[in-house]
């Protein structure tokens, strides 16, 4: 048993978690999964208003750079994949550290299994196609509003001395399991961040561009 699991070993595992938290190590941080949607979609939306202030070049920079971005996030998640199911300890460690992340929610006042819960009942009611305007506009008040709570306490939670020491060591250890899979995992998590910042700034000079136009 690890240094992290025998301490976390008192910590009672916790269902439905994985709906809270998702393991980024090409970012170091484990991120909301609603969080994660709601980025993708701004990011969406914010190259679709950039790129009309593109040249054609820019464009296809932009295209080139996400696609090899996504090609990297693949190969970056089957390497982690692969590397959790050879290290069972690892996969423990990660259930432990979501546990702690937990617990530490629940410490701070919050009551996060029961926020989850309730959003995913809203998530259900909200599928209704019959449902009323009123209603709907209602039930997606809630969810926000449980959502950012939800939000807030695992933000405040990450902060805390323990729970970054946590993820510091557990995301080392991945990344050591994964480099046993993939040598040259550490370049294609660089990469991955370079084709990140690649697609930022080509928006940006959109952005520029189109304040300068306006």
């Amino acid at each position: 048993m690890s240094g992290l699991q025998t301490k976390l070993a008192a910590l009672r595992p916790t269902r439905g978690l994985v709906v809270l938290l998702g393991l980024a190590i090409s970012m170091g941080l484990p991120a909301l999964a609603t969080a994660q949607q709601g980025q993708s979609a701004a990011a969406g939306q914010a190259k679709g208003q950039a790129t009309t202030k593109l040249s054609e070049e820019q464009i296809q920079a932009f295209k080139d750079a996400q696609k090899r971005y996504k090609e990297l996030k693949q190969r970056i998640s089957d390497i982690q994949k692969q590397a959790l199911e050879n290290n069972p300890q690892l996969e423990k460690d990660q259930q432990a550290l979501k546990d702690l992340v937990m617990q530490t929610m629940r410490d701070g006042g919050a009551e996060p299994q029961k926020s989850m819960d309730r959003i995913e009942e809203l998530k259900g009611q909200l599928k209704d196609k019959d449902m009323s305007k009123e209603k709907r506009k209602s039930l997606m008040k809630e969810l926000r509003s449980e959502s950012m709570a939800v939000r807030q306490a695992q933000k405040k939670a990450l902060k805390t001395k323990e729970v970054k020491q946590a993820r510091s060591d557990l995301r080392q250890q991945i990344i050591e399991a994964m480099k046993e899979e993939e040598p040259k995992t550490e370049q294609l998590m660089q990469e991955l961040k370079d084709q990140r910042k690649k697609m930022r700034s080509i928006l940006s000079q959109a952005r520029s561009g189109s304040q300068d136009g306006g």
